[in-house]
């Protein structure tokens, strides 16, 4: 007797009734054959025949496809860990909580744009001439040194 094995839903509708039967064949003399086993979806009558249960079951949860598909986002998941985090420009109406320098979103008196590095003092604000900071983001930290490398 074969090991049943749960089945996966249709590959093409997801529908989860689904049949799995014996093909018989009757002989010209009255006798009864197994000639395969079917397996197949109820809504988009798709079918697949396999020599016994086990090798219908198991020809019916093959996703090759699918398969790839979730190996390349596991794949991609661990990149991902790996993959550094920038920071985010933050509005000049949260200004920094210390002094010192910081990357700047800049707008001039003419309405170019840019960005720049510029210091800020908790007490007297940005240090601009005829330019405005709109938004800005701490300094991502140095590089290593050479005795570091």
């Amino acid at each position: 007797m074969d090991k049943h094995i749960s089945l996966s839903p249709c590959p093409f509708c997801g529908n989860k009734t689904y049949s799995i039967t014996r093909n018989i064949e009757i002989t010209e003399e009255g006798r009864s054959i197994e000639v395969g086993w079917a397996c197949g979806c109820a809504i988009c009558d798709v079918h697949l025949w396999g020599d016994n249960q086990s090798d219908t079951e198991s020809k019916w949860n093959t996703r090759p496809i699918e398969d790839a598909l979730r190996a390349e986002i596991d794949r991609l998941k661990a990149e991902m860990l790996f993959v550094p985090v920038f920071p985010q420009w933050i509005p000049v109406s949260e200004p920094p909580k210390k002094d010192g320098y910081f990357w700047c979103s800049i707008v001039d008196d003419a309405g170019c744009k840019w960005a720049d590095k510029r210091l800020f003092s908790v007490e007297n604000g940005w240090f601009t001439i005829g330019e405005q900071v709109t938004h800005w983001m701490p300094l991502p930290a140095e590089p290593p040194s050479e005795e570091e490398c």
